[in-house]
């Protein structure tokens, strides 16, 4: 693979799944054509997501964030930053 392919990959791709919609709009039976009832039309554009599904999509990048926190400090020593481990 060229390095301008494994640069568009690594770095491009990401950015166009990075937009993220809040909605309630469609999420049930009576409105199988809102938005959450097409989210697999708009998965290259936005992830649309339900209050739901954002709050448990939060709660796993902040997990994430304070793991990294955490590996950080143990390989190179310092002290944790203070908002590691809140929300």
């Amino acid at each position: 693979m060229k390095i301008s392919a494994m640069i568009q990959k690594s770095c491009i791709k990401p950015l166009t799944h990075a937009a993220i919609l809040l909605t309630h709009d469609g999420g049930s039976r009576k409105q199988p054509r809102g938005i959450l009832g097409n989210q697999y039309k708009l998965r290259d554009i936005v992830r649309a997501l339900s209050d739901t599904e954002a709050i448990a999509f939060i709660r796993k990048e902040i997990q994430e964030r304070d793991q990294f926190n955490r590996e950080v400090v143990r390989q190179s020593g310092g002290e944790l930053p203070e908002w590691t481990n809140n929300d």
